[in-house]
């Protein structure tokens, strides 16, 4: 299942604990894009 595989751990760092550095709107932007994958 490589797309499953994909998947996972694609979005495992997203289900990861956010660093105290994250940037907030470069993650909207980065969610944003994936949803707007065809």
């Amino acid at each position: 299942d490589q797309m499953g595989n994909d998947f996972t751990s694609k979005y495992a760092e997203l289900a990861a604990p956010a660093p105290a550095n994250v940037n907030v709107d470069e993650l909207v932007a980065s969610l944003r894009a994936a949803s707007n994958f065809p």
